[in-house]
């Protein structure tokens, strides 16, 4: 232990040090619990591939125009999900083609059945490279989802979707379980400092106070 302790003496920056080290075990630690939920989930028929039925979700400012397309009748439409048997939710693909741009794509979700939807919990989507957008919702329950498959501008006028597909539960790549996205990474790197620089406030309160006992 006093080897130990003398070693970090030398370090550079041993409690900062400490404090990534942590984040860095808490990181790979929880992509792994993650892999081994979803593996999981896949063994006990809870995490399957499913394509969902726009028509017989709930919808507003949005309705078929016929010919399998849909057409925007406000500026805020929505097609929304209710998870009718707790079934495990990673991810959802939408397959569309656009009229016009859209301004915003993206997923709102909640936890609890009674939760309205906030802008807390959401994620955006990814567009693929065929033109798809792909959105990766985080571990855990989901009991509602509201897609917003686009914001038409007021002089934008009605967006037409055409050939529009949404199946949950697309196949991910296992890596996929260690991209923190950018809010996480942002964590990351910020609150390990934070917790360093008030761990080494606090030590040297502590240190005062003893000397002034002294």
């Amino acid at each position: 232990m006093k080897r130990l302790r003398n070693w970090a003496r030398r370090l550079p920056a041993p409690i900062p040090l400490a404090c990534y080290a942590l984040a860095l075990v808490f990181w790979l630690g929880s992509a792994l619990a993650v892999l081994g939920w979803e593996a999981a989930g896949r063994a006990g028929g809870r995490l399957t591939r499913t394509t969902l039925d726009p028509s017989a979700l709930e919808q507003a400012d949005i309705a078929p125009a016929g010919n399998g397309d849909w057409v925007t009748t406000g500026g805020d439409p929505q097609l929304i999900w209710r998870n009718p048997d707790g079934r495990l939710v990673r991810s959802l693909l939408m397959e569309v083609t656009f009229s016009q741009t859209p301004r915003e794509v993206c997923l709102y979700y909640t936890t609890r059945a009674d939760e309205p939807f906030s802008s807390g919990k959401r994620v955006f989507g990814e567009k693929q490279d065929d033109g798809s957008y792909r959105f990766r919702l985080p571990a855990g329950a989901i009991a509602a989802l509201r897609l917003d498959p686009c914001s038409p501008a007021a002089e934008q006028g009605a967006i037409t979707l055409t050939d529009l597909t949404l199946t949950l539960n697309v196949d991910t790549p296992w890596y996929a379980a260690f991209n923190p996205g950018w809010s996480g990474l942002f964590g990351y790197l910020v609150w390990p400092g934070l917790a360093a620089a008030a761990i080494r406030w606090l030590w040297d309160g502590v240190r005062f106070v003893r000397r002034r006992k002294q």
